[in-house]
């Protein structure tokens, strides 16, 4: 008898798992609505963008060479909120693979900081934003990048890098990363594949040009990475819910062939003993 009281207790905590994931899932799907319709009304403009920048850099007379050896900002763009599937996991295993020593952090974002702040003389964080979903506008990235820019220069580094997810689609979402300053000129060669017939006229030089743009690029790429990552935390939490919400039907299943196997059994040793008792 205690051991069906048990299993109807578990029945009861699953059955308010299912409440919570289903509610959470709902919630998910929302904010994943709301942030594809803001990373469509972006997109065109980021990559219409990028294309106009690449016809400068890559009408430089003279094309910048590779750094050797980098010492690279990294900036990260983590969520601040877990339950979103291998979204975090994912970038954390895609700087594994690029950081290098000397290298430096930016997170926007809490989760990935306990991954990388171990607590010794080398720890790689430099500086931390926590951005909420309700910040994420322009304007607030124009701030961001400003500290950002402070801590590239004071720790004298090389170049700066942006870790975020790509989205593919509602179930697929990839790390990547991508160089921003200084301008990457393989990122722009990819952006405009066909190469211009007619040799463009830049005034003021292409040299000018880039140095008055390079803030701006920063400012639009940190936006850009932001509102798709959100996107795609969105989406991973919205398939991780889904999921949760599944397997928590199907333990409630089988709870409740178990509980209903044990009430069975125990009626009709209930039966077998009353009968016993009038014979």
């Amino acid at each position: 008898m205690a051991f069906i009281q048990e299993i109807k207790r578990k029945m009861t905590t699953v059955q308010s798992t299912i409440k919570i994931t289903n509610a959470m899932k709902m919630v998910s799907r929302a904010k994943f609505v709301r942030f594809k319709k803001q990373f469509k009304e972006v997109n065109y403009f980021f990559n219409e963008f990028y294309k106009a920048v690449g016809q400068v850099v890559l009408s430089l007379k003279k094309m910048p060479k590779p750094l050797e050896n980098p010492k690279t900002l990294w900036v990260m763009m983590s969520s601040s909120l877990g339950l979103c599937g291998q979204h975090n996991t994912n970038m954390n295993k895609l700087l594994q693979t690029k950081f290098q020593p000397g290298d430096k952090i930016f997170f926007l974002g809490r989760k990935n900081q306990s991954f990388w702040n171990k607590g010794d003389t080398d720890n790689p964080t430099v500086g931390y934003v926590d951005i909420q979903d309700r910040d994420l506008s322009f304007d607030y990235c124009q701030q961001v990048s400003d500290q950002i820019m402070e801590q590239f220069d004071l720790h004298q580094l090389d170049r700066i890098c942006i870790i975020y997810t790509q989205f593919k689609n509602p179930l697929i979402q990839h790390a990547n990363s991508f160089q921003v300053f200084p301008f990457d000129v393989a990122m722009f060669k990819a952006f405009n594949p066909v190469k211009m017939e007619q040799k463009l006229d830049f005034e003021p030089d292409e040299e000018t040009i880039i140095k008055l743009i390079s803030p701006q690029f920063f400012d639009i790429a940190l936006y850009g990475g932001l509102v798709e990552t959100k996107l795609c935390e969105s989406a991973s939490r919205q398939n991780a819910m889904d999921a949760a919400a599944k397997n928590a039907k199907d333990l409630y299943e089988k709870y409740s062939i178990q509980f209903n196997k044990l009430r069975q059994n125990s009626i009709t040793q209930e039966i077998i003993e009353i009968i016993g008792g009038i014979s």
